[in-house]
């Protein structure tokens, strides 16, 4: 299921970039932070019994550093977090109920992710964006569903099935001949393996992904027009700096708010720094 909402977090700098070119990025895979997904796999064969009277090891690192190459240069991937699942399908009143008792709940209340995307120096100077899932999946899968193939999906964070490799198991027979296409079938039939399956470490940040094939060695965009609704600035953002991020967000009609801590937890207050409904700013 799409969630409603959707957050991105990234430093002023980057965000200011979004903002200014109304587009969101759909990065490389291989340039991912977590090593399970930006490191090549080693592959395990089946058919080893009886192979080609031809082979060697130099086929071998042919099939699996292909089905790597794929996976790298033909495959993009947009990250997000979500809101707890406590905060999906319920009303406006309870989800204000709710996050007022339970603030860590919510997609951009995440101490870790402002410390890790957004910030500088240790501190939370960065942006936080918030998007409608809904919209955004429906401008995704208008752009990119023809000719390429799209995914979304939750990530599933599990340390077991990390050293589960069926999918891993391929038939040399298949590889010997039409390496390419048959290593592009291979991430394709497993894709939920390779693009939504991560360590427990990565948990905390709820993430929900679109990943798409394109065959362009390059990153793909996507209009951010109509589906974001929210700026968050962080709680450390330096105040002088806000007049840009405003200007930006006065063309796009979107309010700008800052999340501020209390005793050990956040508040976010909606539209302070800019509302447009007001057409002002504080």
């Amino acid at each position: 299921m799409i969630p409603v909402e959707v957050f991105h977090y990234t430093t002023s700098c980057k965000a200011l970039k979004i903002l200014l070119s109304k587009q969101l990025r759909f990065g490389k895979y291989e340039f991912t932070n977590d090593p399970k997904e930006s490191k090549e796999w080693v592959i395990f064969l089946d058919g080893l019994g009886i192979p080609p009277t031809n082979f060697n090891l130099n086929d071998t690192n042919k099939i699996y550093r292909r089905i790597s190459e794929i996976k790298f240069k033909e495959w993009k991937v947009l990250c997000m977090s979500r809101n707890h699942a406590r905060l999906e399908d319920v009303s406006l009143t309870e989800k204000s109920r709710i996050e007022e008792f339970y603030p860590f709940l919510s997609g951009y209340s995440k101490p870790r992710m402002w410390a890790f995307y957004a910030s500088e120096n240790n501190k939370h100077t960065g942006v936080c964006l918030k998007f409608n899932g809904i919209k955004l999946n429906q401008r995704i899968t208008e752009k990119f569903s023809s000719p390429y193939r799209v995914y979304n999906d939750e990530i599933k964070y599990d340390d077991e099935k990390l050293f589960e490799f069926p999918h891993l198991q391929v038939d040399l027979s298949q590889y010997t001949k039409n390496l390419t296409q048959k290593a592009r079938e291979h991430v394709v039939e497993y894709n939920q393996e390779y693009f939504f399956l991560k360590s427990k470490d990565w948990e905390s940040e709820n993430e929900f992904r679109w990943v798409i094939n394109s065959k362009k060695d390059k990153p793909e965009y996507i209009s951010i027009e109509g589906t974001l609704e929210e700026v968050m600035l962080g709680a450390d953002y330096p105040k002088d700096d806000s007049i840009c991020i405003i200007k930006a967000c006065e063309e796009l009609r979107v309010p700008v708010g800052e999340v501020q801590w209390t005793n050990g937890t956040p508040v976010l207050k909606h539209g302070d720094v800019y509302s447009p409904s007001i057409l002002g700013y504080i």
